[in-house]
């Protein structure tokens, strides 16, 4: 919220909406997750993330992390409402420890201001928790116990690790530190049904952002 300004400025569009993830480039902003893996396909090195032969099977996942991340977006911003201490971790990081009680208004006012941005409707929890159930059991079924989605780690397995924060956050040394905004970000039903899938997901993370 605080940031919106700066943001568009990065963005280059003074009206509609605007939205991170956004990658700088020379070439003009990239706006779209899946595009700035794209753009870090191309310019970087090691191992593709986007293989061609599995090209369709990753744009498919894609949007099924998409469809969950929407749905938990709400769940997210319904526990952060209800939670003090999550909304003082929301605060910007020049606020002090001690302003930080007084300032949950402008906490409650930036969770209003996200749901009129990314219009968070109606939709109950339980609604919204069952569209990321049924992505994360289709991600179980092809998975079949095998370390990768494509047979090789691909861009495929980096959606839906990113999915299963929606569930309980992988344990980096921010999120063990922020134990309001961990609680927020932690479903209780989901994480007893999907153990099986975080601990894959706490794999990944330990092989390929050891230390984050």
């Amino acid at each position: 919220m605080l940031g919106e300004a700066l943001l568009r400025w990065h963005a280059r569009r003074p009206t509609g909406k605007v939205t991170v993830p956004l990658l700088a480039t020379d070439g003009g902003p990239i706006t779209d997750s899946f595009a700035i893996a794209e753009w870090a396909e191309r310019n970087g090195r090691g191992s593709p993330l986007f293989p061609e032969a599995g090209r369709r099977e990753i744009e498919a996942w894609n949007a099924r992390s998409e469809r969950a991340l929407a749905a938990g977006r709400g769940l997210v911003v319904a526990r952060t409402a209800r939670s003090d201490r999550a909304k003082e971790e929301a605060l910007p990081p020049f606020v002090p420890a001690a302003l930080r009680p007084a300032m949950r208004a402008v906490a409650t006012t930036g969770i209003l201001f996200f749901r009129l941005k990314y219009g968070l409707g109606d939709a109950g929890e339980e609604e919204r928790r069952a569209v990321i159930a049924e992505e994360l059991r289709a991600l179980r079924e092809a998975l079949r116990g095998r370390p990768y989605l494509l047979g090789d780690f691909s861009y495929a397995d980096v959606v839906m690790a990113v999915t299963l924060q929606l569930v309980r956050p992988a344990d980096t040394a921010r999120m063990r530190e922020s134990a309001g905004t961990r609680e927020a970000w932690t479903d209780p039903v989901l994480e007893g049904e999907f153990g099986d899938l975080l601990a894959w997901r706490d794999e990944i993370y330990k092989k390929f952002r050891p230390g984050s």
